[in-house]
């Protein structure tokens, strides 16, 4: 597998979850959208470090913002797959979607929907492309469907890793 950063630690990827919902809910709360976080209750540890992950939650519930009209909702969800070898990490809206044959092509540098989300905000259009390069770079594998709710369903599956060992420092 490969090991992002140079041997960089593994990270508990349901903590870095909560902590983006917490980051993220008062701005779901101003734009009047529900963010709803089902997350595992233990811990689960990836090869990616911590600020790689915070990034990454922040790309995508950036991203689900953006095109989440008021009182939409958004829901993140990070559960372990029941052969124990990967986590899937799922964010889910109720905005305008990806239209299918954009799917393969969202992931890529500089690509922004055809349509402006509700909020008008300006970006780049790197901020899946970032998020695609990080999770391919851990082994994991990334994808977009439609959401149940009828916008776009963001799927990270991201191999597990060993839970890091605690090194006393003298």
């Amino acid at each position: 597998m490969a090991r992002l950063g140079g041997g960089a630690e593994a990270a508990d990827v349901v903590d870095a979850a909560r902590r983006a919902a917490q980051r993220w809910e008062p701005q779901a709360s101003q734009q009047a959208i529900a963010l709803l976080a089902s997350l595992d209750a233990e811990a689960t540890y990836v090869s990616v470090p911590a600020d790689m992950l915070g990034e990454v939650f922040d790309a995508l519930l950036s991203n689900a913002m953006e095109y989440t009209p008021a009182h939409g909702q958004i829901r993140l969800a990070v559960a372990r797959a029941a052969s124990g070898a990967t986590v899937r990490v799922s964010v889910a809206d109720s905005g305008i979607g990806v239209a299918e044959e954009d799917r393969d092509e969202v992931f890529e540098p500089f690509m922004r929907a055809c349509r402006s989300g509700p909020s008008g905000r300006p970006g780049a259009g790197l901020g899946l492309a970032f998020v695609k390069a990080v999770v391919e770079a851990s082994g994991g594998r990334v994808a977009v469907q439609e959401a149940d709710s009828g916008g776009a369903e963001f799927i990270l599956e991201v191999p597990v890793a060993e839970k890091p060992q605690k090194t006393e420092k003298g």
